[in-house]
């Protein structure tokens, strides 16, 4: 079986145009396999060698709080600033956006129920690999408008609750 992605690593862009524009661009989606500091300052760093990017023209960096990404003396912020002191580390606001909403999404019982349940539905698809790619084959089925995905897990749930020795009320 295929091993699932650790971390999925998006770099992003914002230039400047010869007019004067301000664009932001989607250059890469990586599939990080080793998330410490150094690999994920390789990977931006081929990233930007492969789109002919000087690392030299950088002038700020934007991610979330964690220690790989900001971290002092080993995250990738601190690698950059070293071959690029003008790369400046600015917190990702978008990153404290979602650290706001979670926390006052928490504090509502309907909502702290709900992503509670998606969350421990991700655990049980997640913690097995048979289940996990029976997840994955119905989401391509669905995808791919197959509108016969639907009973067949319909039919699946079915034949469960009539042959399981347990009732739930």
């Amino acid at each position: 079986m295929k091993a699932r992605l650790i971390q999925l690593s998006v770099i992003i862009i914002r230039y400047l145009t010869t007019a004067g524009e301000i664009n932001e661009s989607l250059i890469a989606m990586l599939a990080a396999s080793k998330c410490d500091g150094e690999n994920l300052t390789n990977y931006l760093l081929e990233c930007l060698e492969k789109y002919d990017l000087d690392v030299n023209n950088i002038r700020g960096q934007c991610y979330d709080g964690c220690s790989t990404m900001t971290g002092q003396y080993k995250g990738v912020k601190s690698r950059i600033l070293s071959i690029n002191s003008k790369a400046y580390f600015v917190h990702c606001y978008a990153h404290r956006l979602n650290l706001v909403l979670v926390d006052t999404l928490s504090k509502n019982t309907y909502s702290r129920n709900f992503f509670g349940v998606v969350g421990q539905l991700c655990n049980l698809i997640e913690g097995s690999a048979k289940r996990h790619l029976l997840f994955q084959s119905i989401q391509k089925q669905l995808a791919e408008g197959d509108s016969d995905t639907y009973c067949i897990v319909q039919k699946q749930q079915h034949r469960r609750q009539h042959h399981s020795s347990t009732t739930y009320s």
